[in-house]
């Protein structure tokens, strides 16, 4: 909803200036490529994010060491996280990769990693 509600803004201020800059802006080929790529992101919806999201976190997970459900990793993120199920109608699932990076992130598809560097440092 809100990604709409700033593309139909964005969409609106673009109509309203196109006139002056219609003069200015000599369009090619690679001039009516940009705006087609334009107008493609404006319509970039959520569920959109969400797809891209799975598919990289889905690589991420075959690429990195993902702690099992009996490592004292992720039953700590478990204990710290059982109220946290769902956000905002969004099902959270929680990983923890097993790396030495100190990092955590999470997703457009409510994939959350954290990585056991960080768990370490932290109470």
């Amino acid at each position: 909803m809100k990604t709409t509600l700033v593309c139909l803004a964005i969409t609106g201020l673009l109509i309203s200036t196109a006139p002056c800059a219609s003069a200015q802006i000599k369009m090619n080929s690679k001039g009516i490529g940009a705006l087609g790529k334009g107008a493609k992101a404006m319509t970039f919806s959520d569920a959109d994010a969400a797809k891209l999201a799975s598919e990289a976190v889905a690589y991420m997970d075959t690429h990195n060491t993902v702690a099992a459900e009996n490592d004292p990793y992720t039953i700590r993120l478990k204990k710290l996280f059982s109220k946290h199920q769902s956000e905002g109608g969004l099902k959270l699932n929680f990983k923890v990769y097993k790396i030495t990076d100190i990092n955590a992130f999470a997703c457009a598809d409510g994939s959350v990693r954290v990585f056991s560097s960080l768990m370490d440092i932290i109470d």
